[in-house]
């Protein structure tokens, strides 16, 4: 689906939001036109009139415009937030889903930073013109044929005079178009920089503190501040004179009508009360047909942020198939060749991996042990060859739920969710009760000790409320417990002791009679478990039996 489709299909599921917010920002534009037209007759009827009793009435009804504007501006605002936000959270959390299904070559070399605060900050700017901007924009078409209306009324000369210099408007945003479109381009990637380098080096805050690389970082803070100064400086060069061009105009057509206006005062030709309502709507106009203008500007920047996200939106997703499997006997490798630039990583010729084995993947760092993995399980499919389960190539299976249903994977660095335990080792999985999990938990020794404050219920926050053994049996846990059919871990025995080794490796041999299990370990410590070894060797995989066993 193209942007354009889903702003679209956006706009129309939440038509009678966009409607209300509509409708409540015109009664507040009418009732301030109306507020004004009171103030000039109230003037007139001071001048002309003795009677205090419409002084009252006009005083009452001032007022009650008033408290009416007070009233629909504060509701106004309260629901025009909450349904703006409603819509910029559909948009982004559609541009972040497209993300995620991204071929994970995608990421390599990607600062995700950045990637996050553009995503960000182009759908706020798409959203923001597109209900806030451009609905401003009719409301001020429908105003300003109000206040032309009221103008010709009142002097017609007036409004010619406004009218025939309108062309110097558009001539002064036309001439600075394109320099507004590109600075701000500019400053928005040299921004989107900026603030990723930030969010990097407090990540990154104990690596700096190990390091002592307090005046390398600042350096190369300074460094991306500066452009983003120089970018910045650019863009308000050009917007201020821009703007001050046009105040300058809009000075100078408010001086000629002020002193008209006073002239025809004094030639009984115009009332004080009718200068008051034609300066104020006058000046009404000119700020419509400015607000024109900067809605060109907005224009720009709304272009901007949908040119960036149209070029996110453009990179194909990874191929995902339509079939689905509820149970995995066999993986079939044939044929498979990974390269990088060119560059052979491995080949495969044919092997066949089955249920109730339990295989050791072997090599030195580097040879491509946790890229075969990531084939196998459907994250890297720049390959040559086929990887078949059952006999059905992986490009033809439905990999995402397979994924969620039938394979267990265990990194070296354990990722989690900032939720709790019992969350973290469900990951929507609801087949597994309470019990079964705090089972484990004692089992693996995670609650006892110096855990002893933690319990199912506890939060973990981004990983830093555990330490590396920790993270490791909560990791071991929730794949033991998911009863997957086919099982990866790599380095389990990191951070782990010798008893928890052995209750891991009983468990491996109870599991591995309906699971296909694939170990990388360098230390090891399963050696008596495995029942096949898959040794990479001069950048080709072979298969082989542990005869050790």
């Amino acid at each position: 689906m193209t942007l354009k489709l889903f702003l679209k299909n956006l706009f129309k599921n939440n038509f009678k939001k966009i409607i209300l917010i509509f409708f409540l920002k015109l009664l507040i534009s009418i009732f301030t036109m109306i507020s004004s037209l009171v103030t000039g007759k109230y003037i007139d009827f001071l001048l002309i009139n003795k009677d205090k009793s419409i002084i009252y009435i006009l005083a009452y009804i001032y007022i009650l415009l008033n408290f009416i504007l007070l009233v629909l501006g504060y509701f106004s605002n309260i629901i025009h937030v909450k349904y703006k936000n409603d819509i910029l959270f559909e948009l982004i959390n559609w541009v972040l889903n497209h993300v995620k299904r991204l071929n994970l070559d995608y990421f390599n070399n990607k600062n995700t930073s950045y990637l996050n605060d553009r995503i960000n900050s182009d759908c706020t700017e798409v959203i923001v013109f597109l209900l806030d901007n451009l609905m401003t924009f009719i409301l001020n078409v429908i105003s300003l044929l109000i206040y032309i209306l009221i103008v010709i009324n009142i002097n017609m000369y007036i409004f010619i005079f406004i009218f025939m210099l309108i062309p110097i408007y558009y001539i002064i945003y036309f001439k600075f178009k394109a320099p507004l479109f590109k600075s701000n381009l500019a400053f928005k990637e040299s921004q989107n920089i900026c603030y990723s380098t930030m969010f990097d080096q407090i990540k990154e805050i104990k690596f700096i503190k190990s390091f002592s690389l307090y005046e390398l970082m600042n350096d190369q803070f300074k460094k991306v501040f500066n452009i983003l100064m120089e970018k910045s400086i650019k863009y308000i060069k050009v917007s201020s004179l821009y703007f001050s061009l046009e105040s300058i105009f809009k000075t100078i057509i408010l001086s000629i009508i002020f002193i008209y206006g006073g002239i025809q005062i004094l030639d009984n030709k115009l009332s004080i009360g009718e200068f008051v309502i034609l300066n104020t709507y006058s000046t009404g106009i000119l700020s419509l047909f400015s607000s024109y203008l900067k809605f060109g500007e907005t224009y720009n920047t709304f272009k901007t942020s949908r040119m960036r996200l149209n070029e996110i939106l453009t990179i194909t997703e990874e191929e995902n198939g339509e079939i689905e499997l509820f149970n995995i006997n066999e993986i079939k490798i044939r044929n498979l060749k990974l390269s990088y630039n060119n560059i052979l990583l491995f080949k495969i010729k044919e092997i066949i991996l089955t249920k109730g084995n339990i295989y050791k993947l072997s090599g030195n760092n580097g040879v491509g042990k946790s890229s075969l993995i990531n084939i196998l399980i459907g994250l890297i499919n720049n390959y040559t060859g086929d990887i078949l389960f059952n006999g059905i190539n992986i490009k033809e299976l439905n990999m995402y739920k397979i994924r969620k249903r039938l394979i267990g994977i265990m990194d070296q660095e354990s990722k989690f969710i900032t939720d709790t335990i019992e969350n973290n080792i469900l990951l929507e999985n609801i087949n597994i009760d309470t019990k079964t999990i705090n089972k484990y938990l004692f089992k693996y020794n995670f609650i006892s000790g110096i855990n002893s404050e933690l319990n199912i219920k506890s939060i973990l926050d981004n990983n830093n409320t555990l330490s590396g053994g920790e993270k490791q049996k909560l990791s071991i846990i929730r794949c033991l417990l998911k009863k997957s059919q086919i099982l990866f871990l790599d380095e389990p025995t990191n951070f782990l002791d010798t008893k928890t080794i052995k209750i891991l490796e009983e468990d491996l041999i109870k599991i591995s009679k309906n699971s296909i299990i694939i170990i990388i370990d360098h230390s090891n410590k399963f050696n008596n478990i495995i029942t096949h070894n898959l040794n990479i060797e001069n950048k080709t995989i072979y298969l082989s039996e542990n005869l050790n066993i």
